[in-house]
């Protein structure tokens, strides 16, 4: 997440998922102009049944555009599709936990 000011006001500061912002607002909170396009030279890979069968029970059942945890779960159906395969390759996730100190 990252960290936007609210208010002058209040001076407090507001988190807001990445996926929220706009395009101009995420450049600036990156001090970013543009973005430099990439050309790829790669042969296409069909997809397996099995991914495209997990793509159409994603979009029946979640709101792929909008929820942010929905959208976890297609980046993660993508990257398990592009790992097949690969063996000795591994995807990893990090869990951030938060944690509260005990009073004494």
């Amino acid at each position: 997440m990252a960290t936007v000011k609210s208010s002058a006001k209040t001076g407090k500061v507001k988190k807001k998922n990445f996926s929220n912002f706009t395009k101009k607002e995420a450049f600036k909170q990156l001090a970013i102009e543009n973005l430099l396009s990439w050309t790829l030279t790669a042969e296409p890979h069909p997809a397996s049944d099995f991914f495209q069968e997990r793509l159409l029970r994603l979009r029946r059942h979640f709101d792929l555009e909008t929820c942010e945890e929905s959208k976890k779960l297609l980046i993660d159906a993508v990257c398990e599709e592009a790992l097949e395969g690969f063996d000795r390759l591994k995807f990893g996730k990090v869990q951030i936990f938060k944690v509260t100190p005990r009073s004494a």
